[in-house]
This record gives C-alpha cells, sequence and structure tokens, in this order.
C-alpha cells in the first residue's frame, strides 16, 4: 500500500483514540463508514490545495478499512492482550464499529440480530454467522 498522508493523518487520530482507550476514557462511538469521512473531511480542510485524500489505491474505503485500521489495531493488540488476528476486538474497543449486520444461528437460542451491545452472545455454539456491510 503506498504512503500517503490521509493515511498518516487517520493513523494520528487512531493514536488519539487509542490513548483515550488507555486511559480507561470511551471515545465517542462510530461506524467506520462515518470514521472514513470524518477524516476525509478534516484531511481536505488541511489540505485546501487537493480535491481529495492523496492515496493512489483503487479502493481507498478498503485500504482504510483493511490495511490502515486494521494494521494500526494489529500493532497495538499485544497492549490489551488481543490476537492480532483479531485485530477487530481493537478497533472495537476504541469504539469504531462495523455498520453490517451480522445474523448468527445459535444452537440453543435460534437466530438474532448481533450489535454491538449483544455480541457476547456468540459463542461456541453458533454454528454460522453471516455478515454483510451494508445497511439493507
Amino acid at each position: 500500500m503506498p504512503e500517503c498522508e490521509f493515511y498518516n493523518l487517520t493513523r494520528k487520530l487512531l493514536l488519539e483514540r487509542l490513548e483515550l482507550l488507555r486511559q480507561n476514557i470511551t471515545s465517542e462511538f462510530t461506524d467506520i463508514r462515518h470514521l472514513f469521512y470524518i477524516y476525509r473531511n478534516r484531511f481536505l480542510r488541511e489540505h485546501p490545495e487537493l480535491n481529495e485524500v492523496d492515496s493512489k489505491s483503487k479502493s481507498i474505503y478498503n485500504d482504510f478499512e483493511s490495511n490502515v485500521i486494521g494494521g494500526f489495531c494489529t500493532e497495538h493488540c499485544a497492549e490489551f492482550n488481543i490476537d492480532p488476528d483479531k485485530w477487530w476486538r481493537l478497533r472495537e474497543k476504541m469504539n469504531i464499529w462495523a455498520e453490517g449486520r451480522a445474523i448468527c444461528h445459535h444452537e440453543d437460542f435460534g437466530d438474532f440480530l448481533i450489535t454491538n451491545k449483544n455480541r457476547h452472545r456468540v459463542d461456541r455454539n453458533c454454528s454460522f454467522i453471516l455478515v454483510c456491510e451494508k445497511k439493507q
């Protein structure tokens, strides 16, 4: 992934959220897509000479989510005793959530929609989870 100032700004702002977590302060809730547009708008305000972020990526949003946020979280997982393969758990601790819907089929409870408030119900008795990163 080519280096760019937009991704550097993203890492800087994620570090601010991480610092709040270190202080046991909960950051304001956001979903990934909203966070992307907040950071994009801030970048464009700081760089009025540009009309768009400076990434050469063909999929800026996917790089933002997977490589930048995912990479940042992977780097900091050990500090919170989180398996780096489950980097999204650190993202969630920073109160950044996927907006998609996930349905779990649980052997004991039946089907239920997973939210950030009930995801603890997902355990070994869940045989299938379907995740879709869309609101519809």
